[in-house]
């Protein structure tokens, strides 16, 4: 009420143009952040990489060192699915990517392509013999026969099934194996937040999309995950963006500490 009066109004006329935007252009969510702001390969993404490998499921960039010398083991990070390859490389300052070639580490980072309804015969076995094919490729440039491996998410249960896979065989390539947010032992769901919210049939719903549309589009999903911290990624937007009329942020603060 008090910003209503400052403002003389005129932020909840800004803030109705942001709702009509929100409901027409994100999903029906209000926007944590301006998107407009991110540039990628300008002020995200920054870090100098190539891609050394690609088939249907990925590309594997590879990251240039900045040091003279590298330890013979490289870093191989798998992102969650729906993820971009990106989050591991913000900015200069809070870059993953960065703080690993600067500590002397040859960094490869798998980018998983967007599936649309043409790859709706994808499961889980084929990204997994994806991420064989493109860890043995990432060994053959470093010349090393292991590699430490991280993943995140789904990701990290994609590796972890990878790492089943080579134990099954007798394959040595995880000289380490880092995970980060991946649930492995799925009996202990129901005391996560995720599992709570499972319980209220979103994997039924999932599966039900999933099959009618041949694939789970990634904005189905961020609904899905606001969902789970409402009062933080809803209702906190909906005063800054709707009752205030502020615009959403244009940067992202994370810290990795």
């Amino acid at each position: 009420m008090k910003a209503t009066l400052d403002a003389g109004g005129k932020n909840l006329v800004d803030g109705l143009q942001h709702f009509v935007h929100d409901m027409t252009a994100n999903n029906g969510l209000p926007s944590v952040v301006d998107k407009s702001k991110f540039r990628l390969g300008e002020n995200v993404a920054t870090s100098e990489g190539k891609v050394v490998y690609a088939e249907d499921h990925l590309e594997l960039i590879q990251y240039a060192p900045t040091t003279a010398e590298v330890w013979k083991v490289p870093v191989f990070i798998v992102p969650p699915q729906i993820n971009k390859f990106y989050i591991w490389d913000l900015a200069p300052g809070r870059s993953i990517v960065e703080h690993l070639v600067g500590q002397g580490h040859l960094v490869f980072v798998v980018s998983w392509r967007n599936p649309s309804d043409a790859q709706v015969d994808w499961d889980l076995e084929s990204y997994v013999v994806a991420l064989d094919r493109a860890s043995a490729t990432a060994c053959e440039i470093a010349g090393s026969e292991t590699l430490n491996m991280v993943g995140a998410c789904s990701g990290g249960i994609t590796a972890a099934l990878l790492i089943a896979l080579w134990g099954a065989r007798g394959t040595k390539r995880a000289e380490s194996f880092s995970l980060l947010v991946a649930i492995i032992d799925v009996e202990g769901n129901a005391d996560t937040s995720l599992g709570l919210f499972a319980n209220i049939e979103v994997p039924g719903l999932a599966k039900l999309f999933s099959r009618s549309k041949g694939v789970l589009e990634g904005r189905d999903l961020e609904r899905a995950f606001a969902w789970l911290r409402p009062n933080d990624l809803i209702w906190a937007y909906w005063v800054n963006n709707y009752l205030l009329g502020q615009e959403p942020p244009g940067h992202c603060h994370v810290n990795f500490e």
